[in-house]
């Protein structure tokens, strides 16, 4: 780096004679939570949504009345627990991303109904994206490691419509809860 002096103090960053420059302060990321209940409530019914649309997916399935409905004999450890906890904990991380980026953990967020919608719809936005990504990224990586894997479109679709409803009643009756008035 070459060093220059600066006769006229036309550089307002370098008001001395000694050529050292003014350093500027650091912009540091905060990660802010103001109710941990919040935040282990969304991830709890984000661990509660992924069960229901995996429930709804079974359920669904052919292969469900092929095997005797109800009457099915359950195995120890079913089949599809691997990727129900996969997708629980890659939704409850999305979600915290999400959640960080948007300030959605900060009393402000539930301060009233119309700032628990705000705050949900704009995390979920965000949230959707983050897992588009980590669907599309996954099946990228699936491809070039010799497997072919389709982004699961309707799962994921699924997935993202049950969240908003199922995490803004959520925050709603947490919001109402801790100011006090239900309905």
């Amino acid at each position: 780096r070459m060093m220059s002096s600066n006769k006229n103090n036309d550089n307002p960053e370098d008001d001395n004679d000694k050529g050292e420059r003014k350093k500027i302060p650091e912009q540091k990321w905060e990660l802010r939570v103001d109710d941990d209940i919040l935040l282990i409530g969304d991830v709890m019914f984000l661990t509660i949504c992924c069960l229901i649309v995996d429930l709804v997916g079974i359920v669904t399935s052919p292969e469900f009345a092929a095997n005797g409905v109800i009457f099915a004999p359950v195995p120890l450890v079913p089949p599809t627990l691997s990727k129900t906890i996969t997708k629980a904990s890659r939704m409850g991380i999305s979600w915290l991303l999400a959640g960080v980026n948007n300030m959605s953990f900060t009393m402000s967020s539930i301060a009233d109904d119309e700032s628990v919608v705000k705050s949900t719809v704009s995390t979920w936005v965000t949230y959707c994206s983050i897992e588009i990504l980590f669907s599309l990224g996954y099946a990228a990586y699936l491809s070039r490691s010799g497997f072919q894997q389709a982004v699961p479109a309707l799962d994921l679709f699924q997935q993202l419509m049950a969240t908003l409803p199922i995490l803004v009643a959520w925050r709603m009756i947490y919001s109402r809860a801790l100011r006090g008035r239900f309905f």
